[in-house]
């Protein structure tokens, strides 16, 4: 039992904890302000990303947006209006640049728009990512020579699992330690097939706050993973506890049915002399082989 509890904690705490810690970083635009940044965001970044190698053979790759990749500020917006659909979308943009990757780049899209469930709250719907092969063709094998853009494409009325998932009430940051992983495209009819995936995620946009105590966040809300996570380790930690006290009676009533009677009987008569009243004549027993009961004197 202790072996399987700990086996159990062991295969949850990664879940908790995520895949570790190396990678994460920060990034907010505008860089520079008062009176405050419109969106921050602190995660480890990956990449899963397939292309067609000069051979013809589909390869993926994944690609780690490290902390020292860079805000875009001629990219990032705290205000644009997106076309989704034929729909203008209020959108605020957050481009970072790949900095170990020549021509890289990643690009996340927030908005508060009711049609993609974010009303009253705001929510990534969508993430873009540019390959620039040709530019880093000794960093893979047999690099194609065209740029990839990989596009989350967005449907008003299927809405994307991402903006369901990434997404907090306005003037409230999102944390998810959880690793999530989502997908850029699927269908290769639509482009090449991508994912991403965030851990140790806080996010925050069209923040209007000023930064508290030197926290660029607003207070956080927990995402539905983390809780999920965190409420089974209280049940397994209790499950094991409730098994080991299980065991230690069991253990015990095993070694009773294994004693001599005469011992029984001697432990018996201990447990009596030892609830003895203030009128009783209690008496000891004596070192003597023949077991005399001597009486105590008052």
């Amino acid at each position: 039992m202790p072996f399987v509890c700990c086996a159990l904690l062991g295969l949850m705490l990664p879940s908790i904890s995520g895949a570790g810690t190396n990678n994460k970083g920060s990034w907010q635009f505008p860089l520079r302000f008062p009176p405050y940044p419109c969106i921050v965001l602190t995660a480890q970044i990956d990449l899963y990303l397939t292309y067609t190698d000069n051979t013809g053979t589909e390869v993926d790759t994944v690609v780690h947006v490290l902390p020292t990749s860079t805000v875009d500020e001629d990219q990032s917006t705290c205000g644009k209006v997106l076309t989704v659909q034929n729909q203008s979308i209020l959108s605020q943009i957050l481009h970072i640049n790949l900095d170990q990757y020549r021509g890289w780049s990643v690009r996340f899209a927030f908005t508060k728009d009711s049609r993609l469930n974010a009303a009253g709250e705001f929510a990534l719907y969508q993430v873009n990512v540019t390959a620039d092969y040709p530019a880093t063709k000794t960093l893979f094998t047999n690099a194609p020579d065209s740029v990839y853009n990989y596009f989350l494409p967005v449907d008003l009325k299927n809405v994307p699992t991402v903006a369901d998932t990434i997404y907090a009430h306005l003037n409230k940051s999102l944390a998810c330690t959880a690793a999530q992983k989502f997908i850029i495209n699927n269908d290769p009819k639509k482009g090449p097939l991508a994912s991403f995936k965030l851990s140790y995620l806080q996010v925050e946009a069209f923040k209007v706050t000023t930064p508290q105590g030197g926290d660029k966040f607003d207070p956080k809300e927990i995402c539905p993973r983390d809780q999920n996570v965190t409420d089974i380790v209280p049940i397994i930690v209790g499950s094991c506890l409730a098994g080991l006290i299980v065991i230690t009676m069991v253990t015990y009533l095993i070694y009773r049915c294994q004693l001599p009677s005469e011992v029984l009987q001697l432990t018996g008569t201990h447990s009596r002399s030892s609830h003895v009243g203030p009128t009783d004549h209690p008496y000891v027993i004596s070192t003597d082989t023949n077991f005399r009961l001597n009486s105590l004197e008052d």
